[in-house]
């Protein structure tokens, strides 16, 4: 099973507007349209180069961030004023971005598909560190709160890397190529830095455990998902798994292979998923349909109450997000 595909690079998005949906429910709920917000300028038309930050976005404090990645960019909004739409957007060095991370300084951490994981400092729209070494075709990113340590999937290359802090050489590489879920697609840390990973594979997508200072990737042994994307762990040791195939995701208590929660509420291809660190927001990258349609879905947790849908019209296809822990 190979990873969502956005298909050829289409035209950069030149206008984005931005429709707002309210629901409650987990399952099956009514979801209500609102009046749309003004419409707000997403891509060239900003004229910065490298993109542009507002104000409120170079603080670094109560950020979310959503990549794009058929538009080459990394949009920035208020975590409590997604309504507004993009208060910034980061374009330089940025090419086909999947996974993003944040690290405890709100520092963005961002994967492109050309085999590059850049870093952005805080308030700035300029990477000022590159990793190429260990890296191939990586999606999903996580960055030890911890540690200041870097984990990433590298989908071509089947395996998981880590670096430490402030090295861009691997000290460890995590091969998955025999496992059954063998190509490691999104990743999450639990609070004592045990690393989670979801694999696609044949035939079925396998989610794993690797336990801090081990190599050697335990299997959850939860099974019947073909498409696994995103994944998340609470305070709690639950796992929250993306299954885009059924246009769900389930919350497995820890050692459960049955979901004691089950999202569809709004879902149409979601693909990577972030905890805030309250842990009282889930939120979505959801690539819509087609390349249509796509955007920012959040959901209380863990009642798992659709709140909102942020859409960003035309040929976005959102892929990763994070949330700054600021």
């Amino acid at each position: 099973m190979q990873p969502f595909n956005p298909g050829p690079k289409l035209a950069r998005l030149f206008c984005v507007g931005i429709a707002v949906f309210a629901a409650a429910g987990c399952e099956g709920a009514h979801v209500t349209p609102q009046a749309a917000p003004a419409v707000r300028p997403v891509g060239p038309v900003s004229g910065m180069r490298g993109g542009w930050l507002s104000p409120r976005a170079k603080s670094g404090k109560g950020l979310v961030y959503v990549s794009d990645n058929n538009g080459n960019a990394v949009y920035i909004f208020d975590k409590k004023d997604l309504v507004q739409g993009p208060i910034g957007e980061i374009t330089d060095a940025i090419e086909a971005p999947n996974g993003l991370a944040v690290d405890r300084r709100g520092a963005l951490y961002v994967a492109n598909s050309n085999s590059i994981v850049e870093v952005y400092p805080r308030g700035s729209t300029q990477p000022s560190v590159t990793y190429t070494d260990g890296i191939s075709f990586p999606f999903g990113l996580v960055v030890s709160p911890n540690t200041g340590r870097l984990y990433v999937a590298n989908f071509n290359a089947n395996d998981v890397t880590e670096y430490a802090k402030g090295s861009t050489t691997p000290d460890t590489t995590i091969s998955f190529v025999s496992l059954e879920g063998n190509d490691p697609y999104g990743m999450a840390l639990d609070r004592e830095d045990d690393l989670f990973v979801s694999a696609l594979g044949y035939p079925t997508a396998r989610a794993y455990e690797i336990p801090i200072g081990s190599d050697t990737p335990k299997d959850l042994g939860i099974s019947g998902i073909d498409v696994m994307y995103g994944i998340a762990v609470d305070e709690k040791g639950d796992a929250i798994i993306v299954d885009q195939g059924a246009k769900a995701i389930y919350v497995y208590p820890p050692g459960s292979d049955t979901p004691s929660k089950t999202i569809t509420d709004g879902l149409i291809q979601p693909i990577l998923i972030a905890l805030d660190k309250r842990e009282q927001r889930l939120y979505v990258a959801d690539a819509g349909s087609d390349g249509h349609d796509g955007g920012l879905w959040v959901y209380s947790y863990p009642r798992c109450k659709l709140l909102t849908q942020i859409h960003l019209p035309g040929f976005t296809v959102p892929e990763g997000v994070a949330v700054s822990p600021l």
